[in-house]
């Protein structure tokens, strides 16, 4: 596809504001940059950002899109910028729901039903829902930013799914805008009433028999177009399945109508310390005989570096008798939820009764039960600090996401890690691992100093060894967080037979290929995906910054963009001046973005002026950051907006 000159970008832009567009439209490079990055390695700037004011914005913007589309112009949909592998990223248009479309439309608690924008953080939703006893159960660690948008772009899942799946299980229905710009309603239908689908759904069922046997039996599955549970038992064919997980590439979501559940009243956590970590992952298999909700892992590396945070002294004052010389290589956490406290109690006695019996042979050192929500909660932290935790390696190497959410049955975790660890450790590399262990899916980030051109190597090289490795185990490469640029191995997991399926659903959908191209698939099974070392990677980036800003500036390069900034709580400290505007500028993601691209242009310019629009608006961002200190408590890996402003001011003013 040829890229638009700046002719054909600003003829769109006037023909986008005349199509009544009432929403924000930015294309400073300030605003592009901070919209250059998510939460993976990759760095690609936008030619404009749309920030829809009302759902028939999207339209508007999709019609002008669709009339251009000779002139190389696509469109990616944004919503919280939490992806981990580049979904949301373009170096074309992007179009960000979180902005503006955050309104709940209809909750209607008789039929347990809410109706949202795209743009809704899922935190917001569950505060909203609080008082009438349910909640959309998706449990994940970026709740408190991720939009509903973006968790059905992925079709998002965490902890918990051994009792309520993944997003796609609660969509009722989605309202779509579809690449022409029209509105398309999907919703589960019985087979003779499918007008226009009934081609599709002809073409899944030819193929069923190789779909059974393709596809992975476990809970994560193959996400992206989701041929087998398309197809219903009860006779219907179910659209949403295929726009869930789609990463936008079909149409773009503009209502979403979610089926809600009953919220749990008592929670009981079961905390087991292993001096083994695979016999920590074997054991799994027995533990889950408790029935419980949830069981997390972390290994002796995020154990190691949890010992020397702040963090540990929370975990020790809420055990009882955890031994402070104790060799920890490894943690379960198991999860239990109910409804009454009789249920904890048998929970308790079935867990304990099971842990007292396979104790010896599984190398436990130590457990103890909690079911205190306060205490539970400062357990909790500890493993979701631990991307965090990762995130701050010595020798300038940082645990990187690129094959972080693989997914292998439950009963082949143990084996495929075997394999996984001793992959890495061939390669030299240092890592962490964590994960949902119930649900076989592993988080693994191998530590890296991607500024270091013979590290940014070993992304491919790992990343092909790692994807036939999920392959041969019976699992996915991508489990959890969306395929994003790693569309190219979508051929590996769903076969000769399934591809061109899925190229056909693209083509029937998004013929010209002008929503999120070279992610997931093609319209013709021939067709170019985007490989994961043809976009550029933010640390190579970086690495041409000169060493003594970089120095200066080290709080700013650490960011990876994992958003927790972009926290929409209005009870949380992290960054007023970002939830007074919900301007991504004055977040301390943007202000750290805006500082590595001023340090960059001040590399690059012998007479040290950089970039004086860049500048200005740099200037502007850090003039109303309140020096609160927030973020050096509240961000993963300690981003310290008001050091790095006092820094910034001092070059300025000279």
């Amino acid at each position: 596809m040829n890229r638009p000159d700046t002719d054909a970008l600003a003829t769109l832009l006037k023909a986008i504001k005349a199509s009544g567009f009432r929403g924000d439209i930015e294309t400073d490079i300030a605003a592009r940059i901070v919209a250059s990055t998510d939460n993976s390695i990759y760095q690609l700037p936008p030619l404009a950002i749309f920030y829809p004011l009302e759902g028939d914005d999207i339209n508007r913007v999709m019609r002008c899109v669709h009339a251009q589309h000779a002139d190389g112009f696509s469109l990616t949909a944004r919503g919280g910028g939490t992806g981990t592998n580049g979904q949301s990223l373009s170096d074309n248009l992007l179009l960000d729901c979180s902005r503006h479309l955050t309104r709940i439309l209809e909750f209607d608690a008789k039929a347990r039903t809410v109706c949202v924008e795209p743009g809704v953080v899922l935190d917001q939703l569950n505060r909203k829902l609080q008082d009438s006893g349910l909640f959309f159960p998706i449990d994940i660690s970026s709740s408190s930013r991720a939009t509903i948008g973006g968790m059905v772009a992925t079709d998002a899942s965490g902890k918990g799914s051994l009792i309520y799946g993944k997003t796609s299980r609660h969509i009722e229905s989605l309202d779509v805008v579809l690449q022409d710009g029209q509105d398309f309603h999907a919703r589960a239908q019985p087979i003779d009433q499918l007008d226009e689908l009934a081609p599709l759904y002809r073409e899944i069922a030819t193929h069923k028999t190789e779909i059974d046997r393709v596809f992975p039996v476990m809970d994560r599955g193959l996400t992206g177009y989701n041929l087998q549970q398309s197809i219903e038992p009860e006779g219907l064919f179910n659209p949403c399945y295929l726009f869930s997980g789609a990463e936008g590439t079909l149409g773009i979501s503009k209502r979403i109508t979610l089926r809600l559940s009953e919220r749990p009243t008592h929670k009981l956590l079961c905390v087991v310390f292993y001096d083994d970590f695979q016999r920590a992952l074997e054991h799994v298999q027995t533990l889950l005989a408790a029935r419980p909700s949830a069981i997390e892992m972390l290994d002796d590396k995020v154990l190691t570096l949890a010992r020397k945070d702040s963090i540990w002294k929370d975990v020790k004052n809420t055990l009882d008798n955890l031994p402070e010389d104790a060799d920890i290589k490894a943690t379960n956490f198991i999860e239990f939820s109910g409804f009454s406290t009789a249920q904890m109690h048998d929970s308790e006695e079935k867990i304990q009764r099971l842990l007292q019996e396979s104790a010896n042979a599984f190398n436990v050192i130590h457990f103890e039960t909690e079911n205190n929500p306060d205490r539970i909660s400062a357990l909790w932290n500890l493993r979701k600090r631990a991307v965090g935790l990762l995130g701050r390696l010595p020798d300038n190497k940082k645990g990187v996401a690129f094959v972080e959410d693989t997914a292998v049955p439950p009963q082949n975790l143990s084996a495929y890690v075997a394999d996984f660890r001793q992959v890495l450790e061939q390669h030299g590399l240092e890592y962490g691992m964590y994960g949902h262990a119930d649900a076989g899916v592993l988080h693994v980030r191998p530590a890296l100093d991607l500024m270091q051109p013979e590290q940014r190597e070993m992304v491919r090289r790992i990343s092909d060894i790692v994807a036939h490795l999920a392959h041969k185990h019976g699992g996915v490469l991508w489990g959890e967080h969306g395929r994003g640029f790693r569309g190219e191995y979508t051929p590996l997991f769903f076969g000769e037979e399934l591809y061109p399926v899925l190229c056909d659903i693209k083509n029937h959908f998004d013929p010209f290929n002008l929503l999120n191209p070279g992610k997931l698939t093609s319209p013709e099974p021939g067709g170019p995906l985007t490989a994961i070392d043809q976009v550029p990677l933010r640390a190579a980036i970086d690495a041409e910054i000169n060493p003594e800003l970089r120095n200066t500036f080290d709080s700013a390069l650490a960011c990876n963009g994992n958003g927790a900034c972009y926290n929409a709580d209005l009870n949380d400290a992290m960054c007023p001046s970002y939830k007074a505007t919900r301007n991504k500028l004055y977040s301390p993601k943007g202000r750290a973005a805006l500082l590595r691209e001023w340090s960059l242009l001040q590399s690059r310019d012998e007479n040290n002026e950089g970039d004086s629009d860049l500048e200005s608006t740099l200037y502007d961002s850090l003039k109303h950051c309140l020096s609160c200190k927030s973020c050096t408590a509240k961000c993963p890996v300690n981003v310290d907006i008001p050091e790095l402003k006092s820094r910034f001011l001092d070059r300025y003013y000279q």
